[in-house]
């Protein structure tokens, strides 16, 4: 198991592609003066590329080893801050799979926010954003194992968890669960 790297402040986003986490970040940042990174930029600034827009990750532990030395040369300090990212991803062949454990204990994040939405609307977002067109049964499918895996890590890590549906646009929510978790008196 790898060294806890993260600082104590971190909350994780995390989602499927599509689903609004960037979008749910900036309302946070916006009302709360919260920052905002994403694992995806992280991982590509640690390796020197940039991602495409297709979403199927060739090697998804190394990826993550990535965000880890990425994240432990940041100096974020004692601030509070959000990162969003995945608990699942798509392997070359078009499987869902789960992050690696060790890497939700390496950010050791003090909570944990899912966000959620209709298999519609993701499916246009990627559509529109992307051009990628995934079928609905798998996109359920994707977001049903992303929320599973989130609550799985919220547990076995005692940490508190909300899942916030991105059509909802319910701040109180959010406001409650930051809150909680310190972010915010």
């Amino acid at each position: 198991m790898g060294k806890v790297i993260a600082s104590e402040n971190m909350i994780f986003v995390g989602g499927i592609h599509g689903v609004g986490k960037t979008t749910v970040c900036k309302v946070i940042h916006d009302e709360f003066q919260i920052d905002h990174y994403s694992a995806s930029t992280l991982i590509a600034n640690a390796k020197r590329e940039e991602f495409g827009v297709v979403k199927q990750v060739a090697d998804i532990e190394t990826n993550q080893d990535f965000l880890t030395r990425a994240f432990r040369d940041m100096q974020i300090g004692s601030r509070w801050f959000l990162l969003d990212g995945h608990f699942c991803l798509i392997n070359t062949r078009s499987q869902i799979t789960r992050v690696p454990e060790d890497t939700f204990r390496q950010l050791a994040p003090r909570g944990i926010i899912s966000i959620r939405d209709t298999v519609n609307e993701i499916k246009g977002r990627l559509l529109s954003r992307d051009n990628l067109v995934y079928d609905e049964p798998f996109l359920e499918q994707f977001q049903d194992e992303e929320l599973r895996y989130a609550v799985e890590l919220a547990n076995m890590m005692n940490i508190p968890h909300v899942v916030f549906h991105a059509n909802e646009r319910q701040l109180c929510k959010l406001e409650e669960f930051l809150r909680t978790v310190g972010a915010i008196v």
